[in-house]
């Protein structure tokens, strides 16, 4: 796939996760949950999920984490988000 030519490891596992979330209802989660779900260690979701944090707030004004760390998950408000586009843009 084109991601992996273009992306670095990271972006996509970003990628990865940001589709993932996708499959889970509107909500707020541990990121602990995502565990059971993933093959990152716990460390590397809170890493994850920060940085993509960082870039949904970059990009749409929108935080994944609420203020006590746990993932929000709005679905009509991540469809919004052209997550792609952004990592290809950060990447070049």
């Amino acid at each position: 796939m084109l991601e992996t030519i273009a992306l670095d490891d990271f972006a996509v596992k970003k990628l990865e996760m940001f589709h993932q979330l996708f499959d889970f209802d509107d909500g707020v989660y541990s990121p602990r949950f995502f565990k059971q779900y993933s093959e990152f260690s716990y460390a590397r979701l809170i890493s994850l999920f920060s940085e993509m944090n960082e870039d949904f707030q970059q990009q749409a004004d929108f935080s994944l984490l609420s203020e006590d760390g746990k993932v929000v998950i709005d679905k009509e408000e991540l469809i919004k988000i052209p997550y792609q586009q952004f990592l290809f843009q950060i990447s070049q």
